[in-house]
């Protein structure tokens, strides 16, 4: 993460360029900014396309939206 403006900034990256989540990244976040659809709290099943931002957290299995 990057400090910009007083803010936190997370990496950005697509769907479809994120890299794996496992042990070794549990607890990164990043931001995924070309979601396709209405995101939910925790949801693991997603796509890339649109052009919604959204974070992301690596709970050590699989990527969540949040």
């Amino acid at each position: 993460m990057t400090v910009t403006d007083g803010g936190l900034e997370a990496q950005q990256t697509t769907v479809a360029g994120m890299f794996l989540c496992g042990d070794t990244t549990k607890g990164m976040m990043v931001t995924f900014k070309d979601d396709d659809g209405t995101p939910t709290y925790q949801q693991t099943e997603f796509r890339g396309g649109g052009a919604l931002a959204v974070p992301g957290f690596c709970n050590g299995r699989s990527w969540e939206l949040h």
